[in-house]
């Protein structure tokens, strides 16, 4: 915890924790002290209440949990919104020309995503198609540890051979 006591107004303070990133704000003046109370900002999702001065530290502790669940369940929400499963070669590259993240399944070999890197570069790089989109090649992010989430990938064939796949990989488009 850090006391701002610096001669400047209010105003100024708050806007320069709001751009260190400060996650709670904890507003004391000289009745709030008679009161033993404060008043508490959160940056997540700009709340304010009044607190009581006896159990802050419990509080703030509890409070820094509960912001760190709600920052998670937000970036998590987010993430799985800008995934697009994709099963054939046409929708993997209007995925990536929307800017999404593209869940594909993939034979898994060295091959594969060389091919992948170099077709996409080469239809991203070239003026022959319509998508209006960010050159950049497409490549392998992550082989997701919830395999099952996508789907049984036993009956799946890879989106860029046609081979049998063995995983969903998550690819995106590197800039």
């Amino acid at each position: 915890m850090k006391v701002d006591k610096r001669f400047k107004n209010p105003g100024w303070k708050f806007s320069q924790h709001e751009l260190e990133g400060v996650p709670i704000r904890l507003e004391v003046g000289p009745k709030d002290l008679t009161n033993g109370t404060a008043r508490c900002c959160r940056r997540d999702t700009m709340e304010k209440n009044m607190i009581s001065l006896d159990n802050l530290e419990d509080i703030v502790n509890d409070l820094m949990v509960n912001i760190h669940d709600t920052l998670y369940a937000r970036a998590e929400q987010s993430l799985y919104e800008n995934i697009v499963l994709c099963r054939t070669w046409e929708e993997f590259l209007q995925a990536l020309s929307e800017k999404k993240l593209a869940i594909c399944p993939s034979a898994n070999t060295n091959e594969v995503e060389e091919n992948i890197k170099q077709k996409t570069k080469t239809y991203f790089d070239s003026a022959d198609h319509d998508v209006k989109a960010l050159s950049g090649k497409a490549k392998s992010l992550c082989i997701p540890k919830d395999q099952n989430r996508w789907g049984d990938i036993s009956d799946e064939v890879c989106i860029e051979s046609g081979q049998p796949a063995s995983v969903w990989i998550l690819y995106g488009r590197s800039y």
